[in-house]
Parts: structure tokens; sequence; C-alpha cells
């Protein structure tokens, strides 16, 4: 550590990871294929988040940074039906009936960062499910991935980073949804080391990030 961390106060860094295989991450760690996340958790705390429904998986994030269970933030799928109206909507974190744990934070004068990456960059056309179904039978050439920060709007925070990877007629729906994840892997993690060596800069709705 330089001069002066004395006086930092410590920073938490809660990570997770979704629709990710907990059996292949629990091996490649063991067999020294994910130096970084095996020390991340030899060094802190980890486990296994189980679902809080049987089908109804999203539900469980809301439950993890609520502290509430899915009859009480009434999250219970990203997409979803409301009062009054049988048109199916994505869910708005608004809709939450109990704030997250970084409000407590930020209401506290704590410092909090919370980033997301999500798989709807370069795909604005192809709405609800099965998106790189969509995505393929529409031909698409490029698919790409975003990182940002999260604000009360969904999706809509400050865009930290962004990459694309090119495909062509031969990808499959599978194959779109498999270069998809990895193009949100290489991004997310780039986005987490911008931040974590305070080379981004927030200038209102954007960001600006050096080097």
């Amino acid at each position: 550590m330089g001069n002066g961390t004395e006086s930092r106060k410590p920073r938490v860094l809660l990570i997770g990871l979704d629709s990710a295989d907990a059996e292949l991450i629990d091996a490649w760690a063991a067999e020294g294929h994910l130096p970084t996340f095996a020390r991340l958790r030899r060094e802190g705390v980890s486990g296994r988040l189980g679902t809080t429904a049987e089908v109804m998986h999203v539900s469980a994030w809301p439950t993890l940074y609520t502290g509430t269970t899915p009859g009480q933030h009434g999250m219970y799928h990203a997409y979803q039906v409301r009062a009054g109206d049988q048109a199916i909507h994505r869910t708005e974190p608004e809709w939450s009936g109990q704030p997250p744990f970084w409000k407590y934070l930020d209401d506290a004068g704590r410092k909090c960062v919370v980033l997301d990456a999500f798989m709807d960059y370069l795909l604005p056309g192809f709405k609800g499910a099965r998106p790189y179904h969509q995505a393929h039978e529409r031909g698409v050439k490029i698919i790409g991935a975003t990182a940002h920060f999260v604000t009360a709007a969904l999706d809509e925070g400050p865009i930290i980073e962004q990459g694309v990877q090119r495909v062509d007629h031969a990808a499959t729906p599978d194959d779109l949804a498999e270069i998809g994840r990895d193009v949100e892997r290489l991004v997310l993690a780039r986005a987490v080391r911008l931040f974590a060596e305070d080379r981004i800069v927030l200038d209102g709705k954007r960001t600006i990030v050096f080097g």
C-alpha cells in the first residue's frame, strides 16, 4: 500500500455473478484459472445465492440488495404485469416496495458505487423474451455489451465501457448468446478496473474515462 492509506476508510466490494455455473467456477478457481477470483474468495466471504422462488429466480437479486422477500419488495421477474394493465412491462427499479442497501449507505454519507452490465446494447429493436433468437432472425452483424453506473432509471446510468464483436450468418442463437456473454465479461472487467484505479469522472449523465 502507498503512503496515506492508513487514513483511508476500508472499502467493501460486493460481486454478484448472474447465470454463472457455481460448479465450474469452483473447479476453475481450484485449478488456478481464476487466481484473482480465488483470492477474493479466500480473503473475503463468499457463498451461493439460493433462489427465492422455484422458477422466478430473478427475484433473488432484489431480495439480496433489499434484504426483504419477494412479497415485500414486489420484484418477481424482469418482466411483469402491473395492476390494471394486461401488457407485460420491463420491471422498473422504482416499482420496488423496499429501498436497496446502497440507499442507506448514501443516507449515512458513505460513498457507494453500483456497476451493472447489460446485454441489450446494439440490440435496441429486440424487446421482450429471447432477444438473441430475434437477433438471429434479423441477421444481426454485431453483438455488444455496455457497463454503466446504476441509477433509478433502468439501464440508463452513465456509460463506463462498451464492447462489440462481429458475427456472421453462420452463428446460431446459442452462439450469439455465448458471444454476448463473453463480450459482457470483458466489458464489465474493464469497467471495474477503471473504477478501482480511479480513472472515471462523472460529468452529468456521462462519464469521462482517462486512459
